[in-house]
């Protein structure tokens, strides 16, 4: 494990220092300005390249190893722009240069370096995770939690894997899906069996609870023929036939008095001396007492807009209506599931308090590399700091609901100050702006 991370420190290592030893020494007043262009373009192509060439050797660099090149490179990249654009070239040569300079950028950062940060994040928070889940989850013989890892890990399988495909380079693609999407693939694949029989399993005991004996009869008996395909070796394969002969003593019971099945629905009986209530009756009462309950604290006001927290109660009364309304004790767990999916849908204050961008004076500040809550800005030559006013400081927020503070200055307009706090209330990040102006 040391050996392991210490590699993975050393790749780190070379990587910045290899990328960032074809940044630019100095921009403008030592260099010329195809120079600058030169060493900034050879800086997006090494960039380019910095994830590819390893995975030519079977190894994946990691996305914490990229941060310093990305920052280097967007960092170059737009102080190479306002090179051009303050530079004494007529506008055709200046629009000729830019457009040369945002193409390579597009093709080796935006297509290239970007989207293989993100897919890698992707399959190692997202894929790797809900792997792991299902595991674990099977060695403690969890059924329950076994189906809702399966169900989340086809939710991304379906809808979320084409991320792992935009970015340029075959081998650090192919490597990507033999490492994360190909595993998550053959789980997949071989959980599909044990979960429709842990469904059915499910439903069985649902319905035998509601009564139905002989629906639940027909259920049970629709398995055996799943159960074949599962394997002798496998422990967790074994833990759910178990399960399975379980039930059948339960409902092809041998004596008179028939066991109910575990879990049961949560609650006591609710009877009273002289009741004729029957189990199924008792059972969907209690399924409907608890239903609401939990229906009716899905969720906190705090949490949602005015607007939005009118919608949810609206979803939570026609929820209500649906539960009451059930007949059966599955009637009843989909209405309270339908309700909580369709509240879950309604957007929650955003609690971030990022931004996504300072400008002052309109031109472009960037973010410091040692530094995200601090952002630097070279004004044009000439332009006097003490008459900036504090509608020179734009910041735009990431989400645009998030308030933004008045930008404030102690130091005649060298520093400036901007809070920006998030929807929630619950969040506020300062940002420190350091204005210089270009030398004459």
């Amino acid at each position: 494990m040391k050996r392991k991370l210490w590699k993975e420190i050393m790749v780190a290592v070379l990587l910045v220092s290899s990328i960032l030893s074809f940044s630019p020494i100095a921009y403008g007043e030592t260099t010329s300005i195809q120079q600058s262009i030169d060493a900034v373009k050879m800086e997006m192509k090494k960039a380019a390249l910095i994830y590819v060439e390893p995975a030519l050797k079977g190894d994946l660099v990691s996305s914490s190893s990229l941060d310093a090149v990305l920052n280097s490179v967007k960092k170059n990249y737009q102080e190479t722009r306002k090179i051009i654009l303050a530079s004494s070239l007529s506008e055709k040569e200046k629009q000729a240069k830019l457009k040369e300079l945002e193409a390579l950028y597009h093709e080796k950062i935006e297509k290239g370096l970007i989207p293989y940060i993100d897919a890698y994040n992707y399959a190692t928070k997202y894929l790797d995770p809900l792997l792991k889940e299902i595991k674990e989850a099977e060695a403690k013989n969890d059924f329950l939690a076994v189906e809702k890892a399966y169900h989340k890990l086809s939710v991304q399988l379906k809808s979320r894997t084409s991320i792992l495909y935009r970015f340029t380079g075959k081998a650090p693609r192919d490597l990507l899906l033999e490492k994360y999407k190909k595993p998550a693939d053959n789980k997949r694949d071989e959980m599909m069996v044990p979960v429709t029989i842990i469904m059915k399993l499910t439903n069985a005991q649902q319905v035998y609870l509601a009564g139905k004996k002989e629906e639940a009869v027909k259920l049970i008996e629709d398995i055996p023929s799943l159960v074949a395909k599962l394997s002798s070796t496998n422990a967790f394969h074994q833990a759910l036939i178990k399960e399975l002969e379980r039930l059948q003593g339960i409902f092809f019971p041998t004596h008179v008095t028939p066991v109910v099945p575990t879990p049961p629905i949560t609650g006591g009986s609710g009877g009273s001396g002289g009741s004729s209530e029957t189990p199924a009756e008792s059972a969907l009462r209690l399924a409907k007492a608890n239903a609401i309950a939990e229906i009716t604290n899905y969720k906190v006001e705090a949490d949602y807009s005015t607007t939005n927290w009118i919608i949810i109660l609206n979803l939570k009364t026609t929820g209500k209506n649906l539960i009451n309304s059930a007949k059966t004790t599955i009637e009843v767990t989909q209405a309270l599931d339908d309700a909580k999916a369709a509240i879950t849908l309604i957007e929650i204050k955003s609690s971030v308090s990022t931004i996504s961008g300072i400008t002052v004076n309109s031109v472009p500040a960037m973010v410091d590399v040692s530094d995200s809550k601090i952002y630097n800005v070279e004004l044009p030559i000439g332009t006097v700091l003490a008459n900036l006013t504090a509608a020179n400081v734009i910041a735009t927020p990431t989400n645009v609901k998030a308030s933004i503070g008045t930008a404030t200055t102690t130091d005649g307009g060298a520093t400036w100050k901007v809070a920006v706090t998030s929807e929630d209330g619950k969040s506020t990040t300062t940002y420190t702006i350091n204005v210089t102006v270009t030398p004459q």
